[in-house]
Order: structure tokens, then sequence, then C-alpha cells
């Protein structure tokens, strides 16, 4: 009766210890952000196509979770009705020592869409990626690819997406290159040579 007791409370410790990991990679994903705005490029003859080119996961650990939300819409003029398809991780940088980040392939929601001249559609991804540390900060940028196609002539395009994952903000990172940018202006302008009124030879000329 005691082992049967005994095997019933590590089975429900088991269970609430899944449960809790769970609940912490959920609250531990990162949604990311847009970065600038929307651009557009002809992805096909007539066809152009609009969406976020970057999106930025500040204080991300290591490994991290993210989420982003692309949203693409299609020129009212273009000629072509196409469709997603297809997203897919491309290839991850930096590469510091010859070592990327490892991330996963994402998974993607809202694909197959169908985008007619003036329509739009959000697709999701979701994936998981370790840091690099090229420097003193740990990073990883992920290059993601949507792929398409044409619904009458069939020609084949991909758009190109990264995801930044950063250690630190934006922000720090500047701090940090300001402050680079300070230490290096220590020296004052005419350290390399006397100043002007020196003279020739660092003395005073009468």
């Amino acid at each position: 009766m005691r082992s049967k007791r005994t095997t019933v409370l590590l089975l429900a410790g088991a269970a609430l210890a899944a449960l809790g990991a769970s609940g912490s990679t959920a609250q531990s994903q990162q949604t990311c952000v847009p970065v600038g705005e929307p651009k557009a490029k002809e992805v096909l003859d007539g066809v152009t196509l609009s969406w976020h080119r970057s999106f930025l996961c500040d204080k991300a650990s290591d490994p991290t979770a993210y989420a982003i939300s692309i949203r693409i819409t299609s020129d009212a003029g273009s000629i072509e009705t196409v469709t997603l398809d297809r997203l897919r991780l491309s290839h991850t940088t930096p590469r510091p020592r010859g070592r990327a980040p490892e991330a996963s392939d994402p998974a993607a929601t809202g694909l197959p869409a169908v985008l007619a001249a003036g329509s739009g559609a959000d697709v999701g991804a979701t994936g998981t990626s370790t840091l690099a540390t090229p420097g003193k900060e740990k990073k990883a940028n992920l290059h993601l690819r949507v792929q398409g196609r044409g619904n009458d002539s069939a020609d084949r395009f991909q758009l190109g997406i990264t995801v930044k994952l950063r250690a630190t903000t934006e922000d720090d990172e500047d701090e940090a290159g300001a402050r680079g940018d300070k230490a290096q202006s220590g020296r004052p302008s005419w350290a390399g040579g006397p100043p002007p009124w020196a003279g020739a030879g660092g003395r005073n000329t009468p």
C-alpha cells in the first residue's frame, strides 16, 4: 500500500513539474516588434508586395522563444493573384569562430494565403534560437523566407525577413557605442603634433 501511495505522489509531482515547465516556456516567448515601415518590392512582373523586412526582440534570453506577425499586402495595381505557401529558415548570423546561432525551423500560421490585387494577409511565425557572442553582447539574426508563386504564371518568388534577437536593447547598444566614441575622442585634435601657437620645432618664435 505504501509503495502505491509513493508511486502516485511521484507521478503527481512529475505532472506538476511538466505543467510548470510548459507555463514557463509560454511566458518566456517574446513577441518581436517590426522595425521601420513596410517596404514595397516587385516580386513578379506587374506584382508588387509590401511587408516589414525586419523584426526586433530586445533583452532576449539564451536560448529564446520568439513570435512575429507579418502583414503582407498586394498593391492595388498588381496584375496577378499570388499564393504564399511556405515559410522557412534560410540561415542564421553572426558566426563568431565559425559557430552560428542554432535555430529551429519556424512554425507558420496563416499559410497558404492567396493575395489578389489590393488584398493582404497576416502570416505568423514562432520558433526558438540560441544566441551567439561576437563581442560583448549576445545576439542572433534569423533570416527567414516566405515563399510564393503566381497563380497564373506559376513563377516563384520569396520575401526576405530578418528576426533580430538581442540580449540588450538597441538603446543600450547605442549608449555603449557612444561611450566608445567618447573614449576614442579623449586626445586633443592637435595631439599628433604641437599646437599652432608653439611654432616650428615646438617652441615659441619671436
